[in-house]
């Protein structure tokens, strides 16, 4: 009862949103106008009424909507989860709805050979048709030589796959780390971490000067020097992640005396006295 009231009052509030108009709700869709936090709700609601109803793909589609409005929303993702979830016990339960039900083969006996018994015979791998089984052995799959900085510089045999993945790394590290620059979540936990732990070495009376390890787009850096840091050292392994931080600090008004960016791996650093 409740499920199908819930699933009526978000249904209601989804039409509502689509009479603001076709331009207004394309707009809400994708997040970008006032109404996307109402329209992921709705579209949550609508998915746990569903889930609560046992119509899991419906609901999957209400989640998938939601993380279409809003991309980093908790509840959708919850609600995806535990619908996929559900569907793969219904999938596996015996007699359930669309269930996967596994019936042996039976050969005629000429084709499973005289001496088969019953029991053989049901056994795919007496078919005629089966193929060869294999066994797997792990020890074969692992690698016999790790692909690290100390082994291509002394074996040229891997030095250019070496090269070559630290290209492709290189060329898509920046891309993919768009994701965490949409997520306020965790901009803003760091944010409030930085200017807690900046507070403390305030309050005592000491200089600040700050390594970041792994610098990113820069972000962390700015937000150091936001909160009066001396000082930041910023390390970036890969390339063309450290020269956008580099350009992304100087656009943002802070120049070279506040702030150097370093194109090393970490372990390549020493402190020095």
């Amino acid at each position: 009862g409740l499920h199908e009231e819930a699933l009526w009052d978000a249904t209601r509030s989804l039409q509502l949103l689509t009479h603001a108009g076709a331009r207004a709700m394309a707009a809400v869709a994708k997040g970008k106008g006032h109404g996307a936090a109402a329209y992921a709700r709705a579209q949550n609601k609508r998915g746990f009424a569903l889930l609560g109803l046992k119509r899991y793909h419906e609901g999957l589609r209400a989640f998938e909507n939601a993380l279409k409005s809003d991309p980093f929303g908790e509840e959708a993702k919850r609600g995806m989860e535990e619908c996929r979830r559900q569907l793969l016990k219904s999938l596996l339960r015996p007699g359930g709805k669309g269930s996967i039900r596994v019936k042996s083969l039976t050969a005629p006996p000429s084709a499973s050979g005289a001496g088969a018994t019953g029991e053989q015979r049901k056994r795919i791998t007496q078919q005629p048709f089966s193929a060869p089984l294999h066994k797997l052995r792990s020890d074969d799959m692992l690698p016999s030589q790790l692909l690290t900085p100390f082994q291509a510089e002394n074996d040229h045999h891997i030095k250019d796959i070496y090269n070559f993945a630290t290209v492709q790394t290189d060329v898509r590290m920046p891309k993919r780390h768009l994701a965490y620059l949409g997520d306020s979540t965790y901009l803003d936990g760091f944010d409030q971490a930085i200017a807690a732990a900046m507070k403390d070495i305030h309050d005592d009376d000491r200089d600040c000067r700050v390594v970041n390890l792994g610098a990113k787009s820069g972000l962390m850096a700015m937000m150091c020097l936001k909160n009066q840091a001396r000082h930041v050292t910023l390390v970036e392994r890969w390339l063309y992640l450290a020269m956008a931080s580099k350009e992304i600090l100087l656009q943002n008004g802070f120049n070279d005396d506040q702030c150097k960016v370093v194109y090393k791996r970490p372990t390549d650093l020493a402190l020095i006295q």
